[in-house]
């Protein structure tokens, strides 16, 4: 199976966008789950 240049940027876009919105989520959650904690 032989991919164009273009799919394969457009599939490790989309891979990246995903980590991005992961590792956003999880900061969000440690930030409030660390606030929780203090007080």
């Amino acid at each position: 199976m032989k991919k164009t240049k273009a799919q394969a940027t457009f599939e490790y876009a989309i891979i990246l966008a995903i980590v991005v919105t992961a590792l956003t989520a999880m900061q969000v959650y440690f930030k409030r789950g660390i606030q929780a904690g203090i007080k």
